[in-house]
């Protein structure tokens, strides 16, 4: 039994694919496909712009199971072809598709085209099936690089036939030229008449063989452009050209546009240039011109470059072919009509050389000059002082080299910023140098130590019930800052006194008349049951919600064997009395904001210094 069956359905479905979908989608797998021994399609093999076509290559099969044969036992059917080799097996877009087999055998030669309006091809071909099939033809006769619809012809191929005729009828009388060069003609036989309708795409049968060939049309045009000309390089030419409707130039190279009628030409050297151009009837023709370019000068100049204010530089810009030169500006050259002047600018400058050649060519050259003030070597501080055991930051300006030294020569850094921690007077060196100006210096650096001062703290007492206030000193200073500033006369001052709430240390930065500072630090020892005798009460407050002084009381009470807080209004009924020497009271009496105005407050404790009793007034305001 005998099974005719398409390729496609005995390789894998990875293989498969229709035009602009998923077969052949990656170069992989078009790899894979070539590693086979037979590709599933045969392919035609024009520029892109005419779409792919394709078709599916037709199997035989020996199998008597009545089942799909393993693809190794297929063998090639050749029924329906154009000429007399079948279509070969190709990879989908493959640059020439004789590539796996020479079968673009149905036409050696296309006649040329006399103008007539028809142009016939007899095609060999084979139709060895049982049905019709269609040929179609493609004829890209106004080489626009795509088939338009009425570029086609068709004809029906009997069953048995081995040839057949294409008649393209209606054609102009003349071939325009178009964006190619070479007429293009496809071929595409099948038993789906629904391909035939369209140059690209898949078909299940058959073969498409694709022709790219010249053919002598008649048509031309009287096409004329302008004279020979001269021009310097890198001059600008205008060209034009007349007769035609559209035009093409070439080369392209050198030209505004390659399209237009009177595209500007700048070409590099002696060109000629070429337009094709087409008439109103589509007849081409063609004309030329010559542009003769004398060389412009090409220079070697000097980069542009930075000096220091008062400095002097040779410059120079060479040109490749004899010339006349000219410098501008040149209030500050030595010569201006030579090739290398020696420039003395006071200010950043912008120096143009031209060049002219004796053909009235010119260039010109641009050489831009920096100028730098020149170097001020300084060192900040330029007579450091120090206190014995402290440092000194000395900074070295002005150059691009810092190197300090000791006074016997040895090299300590070569950074601008040094820190200095002598022991004694002592005198450093640094020397610096400007690259850019040329200019170096060596400048000494005398450091000064001073001695720490010699200092001292003591406290009168510490604080008990029989001392409320101590009085601190220090000594070996001009200038003292005790901290922390709480509970002190004066914190600028060598003897403040103090009235600390408990015990606390004072430290004091004592510095001498050259800045020299150190620190001591002494400790007041508090007995905190006196404090509660001394701490301030407040004498009004405002319980209006705003968080700030809503509730009188103390912060600080001391430590206490027993404790009593009351307050009295003006008639002298108790209105708030509390034990706990934490509670405050909130202007209220019974859940009722108390009126504004007097109360009279009590506290009475027994502490280690003995009973305590305060009385005194506070202000309500609301």
């Amino acid at each position: 039994m005998i099974n005719r069956i398409p390729l496609f359905l005995l390789l894998p479905s990875s293989l498969l694919f229709l035009h602009g979908q998923s077969f052949a989608q990656s170069a992989d797998r078009e790899d894979s496909l070539r590693t086979e021994s037979v590709h599933p399609i045969d392919a035609g093999d024009l520029p892109a712009s005419y779409g792919y076509a394709f078709h599916q290559l037709v199997y035989d099969a020996s199998d008597n199971s009545g089942e799909m044969p393993a693809a190794g036992d297929t063998i090639r059917e050749a029924r329906l072809y154009l000429g007399s080799i079948p279509g070969d097996a190709d990879t989908l877009g493959a640059t020439d598709d004789n590539h796996y087999g020479h079968d673009e055998d149905a036409i050696t030669s296309f006649p040329d085209y006399n103008g007539n309006g028809t142009y016939i091809l007899t095609v060999p071909l084979h139709n060895i099936t049982d049905s019709l099939a269609f040929l179609t033809g493609w004829f890209d006769y106004n080489r626009n690089g795509v088939f338009d619809l009425t570029e086609s012809a068709t004809t029906i191929v009997q069953p048995g036939d081995t040839s057949a005729l294409l008649n393209w009828t209606s054609l102009p009388p003349g071939f325009i030229t178009g964006s190619v060069s070479q007429y293009a003609f496809r071929f595409r036989l099948t038993t789906d008449r629904q391909v035939t309708r369209r140059p690209a795409g898949a078909a299940p049968d058959g073969e498409v063989e694709d022709y790219l060939v010249s053919l002598h049309a008649p048509c031309a045009a009287n096409i004329n452009t302008l004279a020979n000309m001269v021009v310097c390089a890198g001059r600008p030419a205008q060209l034009n050209a007349s007769g035609g409707v559209s035009y093409q130039w070439s080369p392209a190279v050198g030209l505004s546009a390659d399209s237009i009628a009177n595209p500007v030409a700048t070409p590099a050297v002696t060109t000629t240039y070429t337009v094709n151009g087409v008439d109103a009837n589509g007849c081409p023709g063609t004309a030329s011109l010559t542009i003769h370019v004398n060389p412009a000068p090409v220079f070697n100049k000097r980069s542009d470059t930075a000096i220091c204010s008062g400095n002097s530089l040779q410059l120079y810009a060479i040109a490749d072919i004899p010339v006349t030169y000219h410098w501008s500006p040149d209030s500050s050259l030595s010569n201006s009509i030579i090739d290398n002047p020696v420039a003395t600018p006071g200010v950043s400058t912008s120096y143009t050389a031209t060049a002219t050649t004796r053909y009235g060519c010119s260039s010109k050259a641009v050489i831009n000059v920096q100028v730098h003030p020149s170097p001020e070597f300084t060192v900040i501080p330029d007579m450091p002082v120090v206190c014995l055991g402290q440092t000194v930051d000395v900074l070295a300006k002005g150059g691009d080299v810092a190197e300090w030294y000791t006074d016997t020569d040895s090299l300590i850094t070569t950074k601008a910023l040094i820190t200095l921690a002598p022991v004694r007077d002592s005198v450093f060196k640094v020397y610096m140098a400007h690259h850019r100006c040329a200019v170096s210096d060596t400048i000494l650096v005398p450091v000064k130590v001073h001695e720490l001062p010699v200092t001292g703290i003591s406290k009168s007492s510490d604080i008990d019930c029989a001392h409320p206030e101590v009085m601190l000193a220090a000594t070996g200073g001009k200038y003292y800052n005790w901290q922390p500033a709480i509970a002190i006369s004066d914190n600028l001052v060598a003897n403040p006194v103090v009235s600390p709430l408990k015990t606390a240390t004072y430290e004091v930065t004592v510095m001498d008349e050259n800045g020299c500072t150190q620190v001591e630090a002494v400790t007041v020892n508090v007995d905190v049951a006196l404090a509660f005798t001394r701490y301030p009460i407040p004498t009004a407050f405002t319980p209006n919600g705003d968080g700030r002084n809503d509730c009188f009381g103390l912060k600080y009470w001391g430590q206490t064997n027993t404790f009593e807080f009351s307050i009295f209004n003006r008639t002298g009924n108790m209105i708030f009395s509390t034990r706990y020497p934490g509670d405050c009271w909130d202007g209220t009496f019974k859940g009722m904001e108390q009126p504004a105005g007097m109360y009279i407050y009590m506290i009475k404790a027994k502490t280690i210094c003995g009973d305590v009793l305060r009385k005194g007034t506070v202000m309500l305001a609301r």
